[in-house]
């Protein structure tokens, strides 16, 4: 199965990039991945590319910081405003929050 990874900055992209090479170097053969370019949680275009995602049998998953908002807030907005009218088996998609930003996680991993 493909993995299609929806971002909401270009320093998520760079960083599932570079998580995929090491996990297929180093551990696994992944399948197919993609990436989007950035969108903010917001916009339409979420939806457009959550739909393009489904469309092409791919698992999607939502990478997006919470800029200081409660986790379980930034998801269910993502479910009420991109995903709670679509047609599709709820297991293809999930969401990931980075709280309170992806930079702080990687910030503390790198000390």
């Amino acid at each position: 199965m493909s993995i299609y990874f929806i971002v909401d900055n270009k320093y998520s992209k760079e960083l599932i990039i570079k998580l995929i090479s090491v996990v297929r170097n180093k551990f696994v053969r992944a399948g197919v991945v993609h990436v989007s370019r950035p969108v903010n949680v917001c916009s339409n275009k979420m939806g457009r590319f959550i739909k393009e995602g489904l469309g092409e049998g791919h698992c999607v998953v939502i990478v997006v910081d919470t800029e200081g908002e409660k986790p379980e807030d930034v998801e269910a907005r993502i479910i009420d405003e991109h995903l709670k009218d679509l047609e599709f088996n709820r297991e293809r998609v999930k969401i990931i929050t980075a709280h309170p930003c992806l930079e702080a996680w990687l910030a503390e991993l790198l000390n």
